[in-house]
């Protein structure tokens, strides 16, 4: 009976062993690592307004670009990288980088594409983190253009093309509020339009990347619904408060997904 419960006994003693090796080894592998963060959206907003077109697949929306004097945007994008590390990275050291290269924010289109520009606008990238040789992986958020689907509650609207961030207007579109079902003409969607890479700090390589385009929408109806163009639906501050909060939402979705995959 003794000798039966001894050897449970070193049975259990040799398994706590293997979780202490294993847990030491984890915290090793993460001490080892050491990311940065770097986010190329957050420089201007695009407000596109719909405008009717028959019989053409050309984008003939009219855009405005309002260029953002500060890092916020960026920042809250930064923010977003850091919490998902947090969560799927646990005890990886993150360092939040801004770029003041107004070249490296126009060029980054071009970045991994194997076009000509791109070797130039991974000089800018290699750059930005010339001062920081320890720096293991780098988490980069650039901005993705692609099509206008702009969600409602069981479809989506719009047209054309779409990139980085910003908001969408259709002044003449009827709409309905989910939370009131008032019903109105117009909508107003902000949109966040990214992808976001893991990259080997050392070799420049593409880890892992993912995208999403996501977007939400609000009703030109009710209290909202007193003026005739869309763009009014939302105040000034609503406006910013709403595009940070898809900001947040969006990048670290994809940043935990491209967490998912062990770095190489």
């Amino acid at each position: 009976m003794n000798a039966v419960i001894k050897k449970k006994t070193l049975s259990l003693c040799l398994s706590c062993a293997g979780l202490l090796w294993m847990g030491e080894a984890g915290a090793e592998d993460a001490a080892a690592r050491h990311y940065a963060a770097l986010s190329l959206i957050g420089d201007s907003i695009s407000v596109i307004f719909e405008v009717e077109t028959t019989g053409s697949n050309l984008d003939r929306n009219k855009l405005e670009k309002i260029e953002v004097p500060n890092s916020e945007l960026d920042n809250t994008a930064l923010l977003a990288v850091n919490n998902a590390v947090g969560k799927m990275r646990p005890g990886v050291k993150t360092d939040l980088l801004i770029s003041n290269d107004a070249g490296l924010y126009k060029m980054q289109g071009a970045l991994f594409d194997g076009s000509a520009e791109a070797g130039i606008a991974l000089e800018g990238l290699k750059l930005a983190l010339k001062d920081k040789p320890d720096i293991t992986h780098l988490v980069l958020v650039t901005k993705h253009r692609g099509d206008a689907r702009l969600k409602l509650k069981n479809s989506s609207f719009g047209h054309g093309k779409l990139e980085g961030l910003g908001f969408y207007v259709d002044s003449r579109i009827r709409s309905k509020r989910s939370d009131t079902q008032e019903t109105g003409r117009g909508m107003i969607a902000p949109y966040a339009y990214v992808t976001v890479r893991l990259i080997d700090a050392h070799s420049w390589a593409v880890v892992a990347e993912k995208t999403l385009d996501n977007s939400t929408s609000f009703a030109n109806a009710g209290d909202r619904g007193e003026g005739l163009n869309a763009w009014d639906t939302l105040t000034a501050a609503q406006k910013t408060v709403v595009l940070r909060r898809l900001i947040q939402a969006t990048v670290r979705q994809t940043a935990q997904d491209v967490l998912a995959d062990k770095p190489a």
